[in-house]
């Protein structure tokens, strides 16, 4: 956690990107400096994407819904039909994911790979280091994990409210984070 904060800390003191390097985020979001934004990229109110993230979207539209957190060092590649993350949504830290959609009120856990054309339903839960095949449907209302992730257990109350104590807490970072790049004379 020390470690954590203090390459957050050096992140709000570097530099600003320079024309073209970075996405410029509308007020109500943060992208950390750090971050690498290339392509149709949107984000909505109260979305933030965290410390060396890279969001490239190539042929297809990456579209992130309000509220979403995509958190440090996160993968989103788009080759094809683009992705979109729904809104009330967290990815944890490393998450790798292409083409695809990801409902709203999910947690993709730290580490989780999603393959191309992956729909990850609304309500779900991906357990940390898990991975989905192409094309893997993951219903609604259960916890996936494993490689390739299959259903562990349906989601009770604890876990649901897990998943929106993660949501509000990284909001809640991503507003402290933008208005501390702001001061230091940062976008975002």
């Amino acid at each position: 956690a020390e470690r954590a904060e203090r390459l957050r800390e050096a992140a709000a003191a570097e530099p600003a990107p320079g024309p073209g390097e970075a996405f410029a985020a509308d007020p109500a979001v943060f992208v950390a400096r750090t971050a690498r934004l290339h392509g149709r990229v949107a984000l909505a109110a109260g979305a933030s994407v965290f410390f060396s993230c890279r969001l490239e979207a190539g042929l297809g539209p990456i579209v992130i819904g309000s509220n979403v957190n995509v958190q440090d060092n996160c993968a989103l590649h788009t080759r094809a039909d683009g992705l979109v993350i729904g809104h009330d949504t967290t990815l944890g830290h490393n998450v790798r994911a292409g083409d695809g959609r990801i409902g709203p009120h999910c947690l993709v856990g730290m580490g989780a790979r999603l393959g191309p054309g992956t729909v990850v339903e609304a309500d779900v839960l991906v357990a940390a280091g898990s991975a989905t095949d192409p094309g893997q449907v993951l219903d609604s209302g259960w916890l996936w994990g494993g490689r390739p992730a299959r259903k562990l257990a349906r989601l009770d109350s604890e876990r649901r409210a897990m998943m929106a104590r993660t949501v509000a807490s990284y909001a809640a970072y991503g507003r402290t984070f933008r208005r501390l790049q702001a001061r230091s004379g940062g976008e975002g």
